[in-house]
């Protein structure tokens, strides 16, 4: 950084007010709240402009604001930068996506997330892909994320999930590998935090309905039924059979937890898939882990690893633990027939009742207990069902966008026959849909996490919601005792699960205590962050000078010290601070200092100019390396490749020497600029290919081809300025 301080002019204070605005409003004075035909809030205009500079830089960013805040509309206006706009959803949000680019007067290529499992797209080079609900996309081992990492690959990447992180920080970092490379699973989790724009409600502090801690609903406890899944025999031999036993009795636990429907089911389909493992197990056909997978978890959506890898024991061994596991399964069935949902299912109907006048969302993660529910309760309220599959009302089916449209109309008139007052849906609804009309949410089972639970709270409170607060019931998994606790708890270590594996405990959806510490909220005050935008609102003028000459300006406080910067970096100006602990970039810290240096007056302090100035330069080299760390490219795939290279290049006689070093150059430059996991399983075919024979330069020639097309225009690194230098001494 330029040390030269120079001489600030007689009005340096208010030229450096000037440009602190600037940071925060830098289409003008007053800051609109509009952009093309959208509009957009203040927190919306912001996360945009943060978004570019991180796909400027990095190729790629990550857009975790709370649910509700409006995330789509951040990802519309950033898109309008690019020509070329990719959208990956789920199939349930393609006619959102689909109305929203319209509405932002964007065309764009659509892609289901579920498509990708089936086939592989290319988008155009240099566009940009969004991917909304990047969570599904964290498993490096799927097929959808394959077809992805070749999508993206040298395209810019925006992945919008309120919950990037399920299990493990290893999720945030499979997620920035799309665009950074196997590189990001060796990276500190604070490097990768700098890829993510993720403001909190409090700092946002956004007209968001409140939200009730929940109200908990006892039910009728089934004790012999939960005696008697625990007490199954196991579906196979000890030796494989701890995990998969533990995993197995555990879901069809979760499904007891829901509703007695849900477990009934849940055996259906297990003794039907067990009539053809036996088939197959009589014709000598050991089964796969996949076959067992799909046996003992059945529909279940648990990202869990079966360690079944014994193939020693015979057929007829597994035959046996086959027949005494199904034969205790048909007795459970049978002991079913005697329980009912009928009381549970009471309390469902008390809950609509007390609220006849409000709309109300009943989530299950069963389709079942949806099922189930719908059937109990469409005769006497206006219900209707929504699965990831299709939509009910009492008269039969009906598109999903049509129930939508009934239950959160545009005005909502009493005498209209067609709406719907209440709605049944499993959690495939609970991503991406805005059911802001509602204001109570009825828990009828929990899920396996808490990112869950926040996503089906996030479909009621959502900005533009009409209601001061969102009531909320769960009800309690029947037999909720320390006995069940201890069973999820002894069956969670006997899987392998870790309490980060499944959520805030082992097995959190049947712990109220867990839940409740965390989902409850309550209405924020105004923000340091509000407070701030408000300040600077006041300092704002619409004078765009071209001087870029930083100010620096001392000014006297009997409240505090330290300094505040404007440093213009890539696409946007950002505020530093530094008062006591270090520099920060803390809303709370700069607020402070700027408001006690409103009124203040300027004077010449060269010591305390040269110490901030130096204190600035030294956190400005420390982003540069903390970047560059992000901008490293070398995997091991890279670094293979380079290598097979070099060998070709130096292994020629002179007279082939230098054609081969100009060859090899080329590759080389091309290689060092392909980044993403989509560009390093390139590399690891190409090198699974030459694995065969002598390296030649038809085989270089193929790589080149192969990454030409793909590489990402490299951006000219910016060198961060200063434009203005606050610094505050005792008076």
């Amino acid at each position: 950084m330029d040390l030269a301080l120079g001489v600030a002019p007689s009005d340096a204070l208010a030229l450096a007010r000037s440009r602190f605005a600037r940071a925060l409003f830098p289409e003008g004075h007053g800051a609109p709240d509009r952009a093309g035909p959208l509009s957009l809030r203040p927190h919306q205009l912001d996360a945009s402009r943060i978004v570019v500079a991180l796909l400027r830089r990095f190729g790629g960013a990550v857009l975790a604001d709370p649910v509700g805040t409006g995330k789509t509309r951040i990802a519309l206006e950033v898109a309008r930068q690019h020509t070329a706009i990719t959208v990956v959803c789920p199939a349930v949000l393609r006619s959102m996506w689909s109305q929203s680019l319209k509405d932002a007067h964007l065309s764009a290529s659509l892609l289901s997330m579920e498509s990708m499992n089936r086939t592989t797209s290319v988008a155009a080079r240099g566009g940009l892909v969004i991917v909304d609900e990047a969570h599904h996309f964290r498993n490096p081992g799927t097929q959808r994320r394959a077809a992805l990492e070749t999508l993206a690959w040298g395209q810019d990447i925006l992945l919008l999930t309120a919950t990037p992180v399920h299990n493990h920080d290893r999720d945030l970092a499979s997620l920035c590998a799309l665009f950074l490379g196997a590189r990001a699973f060796g990276l500190p989790i604070a490097a990768l935090h700098q890829l993510v724009c993720r403001r909190s409600e409090e700092e946002l502090a956004l007209p968001l309905p409140a939200v009730a801690p929940p109200v908990w609903i006892a039910c009728p406890a089934a004790v012999r039924v939960l005696e008697q899944i625990v007490a199954l025999p196991p579906p196979l031999p000890p030796s494989d059979g701890g995990t998969a036993e533990a995993l197995g009795t555990l879901v069809l636990v979760r499904q007891y937890c829901s509703s007695l429907a849900a477990l009934r089911a849940a055996l259906h389909r297990r003794l039907h898939l067990a009539i053809t493992m036996e088939t197959r197990l009589r014709a000598g056909v050991y089964p796969s882990r996949h076959e067992v997978r799909r046996w003992l978890l059945g529909s279940a959506s648990v990202q869990l690893q079966l360690g079944l890898d014994s193939t020693t024991d015979s057929c007829e061994g597994l035959l046996e633990y086959l027949r005494d596991h199904t034969d205790g399964v048909r007795a459970l069935r049978t002991l079913l027939d005697e329980c009912d949902d009928h009381d549970r299912f009471d309390q469902v109907n008390r809950i609509i009742a007390m609220h006849r006048d409000e709309r109300v969302v009943l989530f299950t993660h069963s389709a079942d207990t949806a099922h189930s529910l719908f059937a109990a309760l469409k005769t006497r309220w206006r219900c209707a069902l929504l699965t990831g599959s299709h939509g009910l009302v009492a008269s039969g089916h009906l598109p999903r966008h049509e129930i939508l449209a009934r239950f959160v109309p545009s005005s909502r008139l009493p005498d209209d026959l067609l709406r719907m007052d209440v709605l049944i849906a499993t959690d495939v609804v609970s991503e991406g849909v805005n059911l802001h009309a509602a204001s109570v949410l009825v828990h009828l089972d929990l899920p396996w996490t808490v990112a869950r639970i926040e996503q089906r709270i996030g479909r009621l409170r959502r900005l533009g919601s009409p209601h001061s607060e969102v009531r909320q019931y769960a009800l309690q998994p029947p037999h909720a005792s320390e006995k069940l606790t201890g069973v999820l708890r002894r069956l969670a270590r006997k899987a392998g699960l870790s309490r980060r594996a499944v959520g805030v405990d082992p097995v959190g959806f049947a712990l109220p205590a867990s839940f409740r510490r965390g989902i409850s909220r309550s209405r924020g005050t105004t923000s340091s962050l509000q407070l701030l935008r408000s300040l600077l609102n006041e300092w704002a003028t619409d004078d765009r000078s071209l001087d870029t000459s930083p100010v620096v300006v001392v000014a006297e406080s009997d409240v505090c010290r330290g300094w505040v910067a404007a440093v213009q970096s890539d696409c946007e100006v950002i505020l530093v601070a530094n008062e006591a602990h270090g520099v920060t970039r803390e809303p709370s810290t700069i607020l402070r200092l700027l408001a006690n240096a409103g009124t203040a007056a300027a004077c010449d302090h060269p010591e305390a100019r040269t110490a901030a100035w130096s204190q600035l330069d030294r956190w400005l080299r420390g982003k540069a390396l903390r970047e560059s760390l992000l901008l490293d490219r070398l995997s091991v795939d890279h670094q293979q490749v380079l290598r097979r290279l070099s060998a070709f290049a130096t292994g020629a006689s002179r007279i082939d020497r230098y054609q081969r070093l100009a060859l090899t150059a080329r590759a080389r430059e091309l290689v060092l600029q392909s980044a993403g996991s989509g560009a390093e399983r390139a590399l690891r075919a190409w090198l699974a290919q030459m694995a065969t024979g002598p390296l030649t330069a038809a085989g270089i020639e193929e790589l080149m081809v192969t990454l030409a097309p793909r590489v990402r225009a490299q951006q000219p690194r910016v060198v961060p300025t200063v434009e203005a230098l606050l610094i505050i001494v005792p008076a």
